[in-house]
């Protein structure tokens, strides 16, 4: 989980700095957010492009498809997701190919590229989160 620290010189400045934050807190979670999911999604970009060349109209159709959700809040719950949305040239849903090369088949051999972004930009995705949230409260004079 990723942790913001403040420093303060009294009380009065604590005070105001959480009813700022409080009364500002779906702007400050959309920001992290989208700060971290772009990290991520940038991650797993990078490895569509580590696939075998056989795979170009399945590579474009997953470059293409690639996507952010915009932010959501559930019941206090806050959420956003990295994912694959639409077809590639050749009809194939780009979900279904994203898993094939994630988990392998009989005939294809497993070519991991969602997981290990993810496990590799993790660290980098929260001190992004953290310092957009940072960013957010400095504009909002926290």
């Amino acid at each position: 989980m990723a942790r913001c620290t403040r420093k303060v010189k009294a009380t009065d400045a604590l005070i105001g700095q959480l009813a700022a934050m409080a009364d500002h807190a779906d702007e400050l979670a959309e920001a992290a957010l989208k700060a971290g999911a772009g990290v991520i999604a940038d991650a797993v970009r990078a490895n569509i492009e580590t696939l075998p060349e056989r795979t170009g109209r399945t590579k474009r159709g997953l470059q293409k498809g690639l996507g952010v959700t915009p932010v959501r809040n559930r019941n206090g719950t806050w959420d956003i997701k990295v994912g694959f949305d639409g077809y590639n040239e050749g009809g194939r849903p780009n979900q279904l190919m994203a898993a094939l090369f994630e988990s392998g088949s009989s005939k294809l051999k497993k070519h991991p590229i969602v997981r290990p972004a993810v496990t590799k930009a993790k660290d980098e995705a929260v001190q992004a989160m953290v310092d957009a949230a940072d960013q957010k409260i400095n504009e909002l004079g926290g």
